[in-house]
């Protein structure tokens, strides 16, 4: 923690095994004021956001080349859902076509 001080204006810590990322995005904008944050991290991350119920908008890219396996990562990796009615439903809210690849953007609904 010492370390991350001496390198940013400021470190703060939300949760003790698992971020709360309410709390955090509260803090960030009361002290930054933050309104948008784009998040570009892997499917565990996202899956946690998705989870505490803070994620407005998805943008995905589709492009023509299949990866895959086993343990090919995932837009939402971590504990994920059980059953179909717990997803997270999306509505298309855009998307452009260049070339062959698919640039889409989804908004988040609330659950019904």
């Amino acid at each position: 923690m010492k370390q991350l001080r001496g390198l940013a204006d400021d470190v703060a810590v939300f949760g003790k095994h698992e971020v709360d990322f309410v709390a955090a995005l509260r803090w960030l904008r009361r002290e930054w004021g933050v309104k948008r944050l784009l998040c570009e991290g892997g499917g565990e991350l996202n899956e946690g956001l998705f989870r505490a119920g803070v994620v407005n908008e998805i943008y995905l890219t589709l492009c023509p080349l299949i990866l895959g396996g086993r343990d090919a990562p995932t837009a939402a990796d971590g504990k994920g859902v059980e059953k179909l009615s717990e997803a997270i439903p999306l509505a298309l809210k855009s998307l452009k076509r260049a070339g062959s690849e698919l640039f889409l953007v989804y908004t988040v609904l609330d659950k019904p």
